[in-house]
C-alpha cells in the first residue's frame, strides 16, 4: 500500500515512537524512506530578532548530519533510505519535500503538550496535518 514514506523527526526523544512506527510501516510496505530533520532558518519574535545563521550554516548541517546518522543507525534494514536536511520553517518544509518527493504517508511525532503550552508554542504536527495534501500519521511521543 505504501511506497514511499517521509519520517520527518526534529531528532529529539519524543519522535522516538514516531521513528519505530515508521519503521514497522516501511518494512512491512518494502517501502523507500525519506528522512527529514529541518533546521529552523531564522529565530524571530516580536521585538527580537535573531539574523541568518548563513556564516554559521556548514557547521550546524554537519552536527545535524552526524546527529541524524547516529538517531538512525541500524534502522530501516534492507530498504532504500534518502536523508534530507532541510532548512526554513518545519511544518512548510515537510509539506514541501512530501509533495516534492510524492510519497504516500508522512509519519512524524508529536511532543503531546496540550493546553497553553500548545497555544503558545504551536505544533508543527498539526500544521502538517491541516496543510498536507498526503496522509500524515502523528504518534504521540507519551
Amino acid at each position: 500500500m505504501f511506497k514511499k514514506i517521509l519520517y520527518a523527526t526534529d531528532l529529539s526523544e519524543a519522535s522516538l515512537k514516531a521513528l519505530d512506527m515508521a519503521e514497522d510501516i516501511s518494512k512491512r510496505n518494502n517501502a523507500s524512506v525519506i528522512v527529514l530533520t529541518v533546521i529552523p532558518e531564522e529565530i524571530a519574535w516580536e521585538g527580537y530578532y535573531v539574523p541568518d545563521l548563513s556564516d554559521i550554516f556548514k557547521k550546524i548541517i554537519s552536527n545535524t548530519e552526524q546527529r541524524l546518522d547516529g538517531f538512525i543507525k541500524d534502522r530501516f534494514k534492507g530498504l532504500s533510505v534518502e536523508k534530507i536536511i532541510a532548512k526554513g520553517r518545519p511544518f512548510e518544509e515537510i509539506v514541501r519535500i512530501a509533495g516534492e518527493k510524492d510519497v504516500d504517508l508522512i509519519v512524524m511525532g508529536s511532543h503531546g503538550r496540550t493546553g497553553l503550552g500548545r497555544v503558545v508554542i504551536g505544533s508543527d504536527a498539526m500544521r502538517v496535518l491541516r496543510r498536507s495534501t498526503k496522509p500524515v500519521l502523528i504518534v504521540r511521543s507519551k
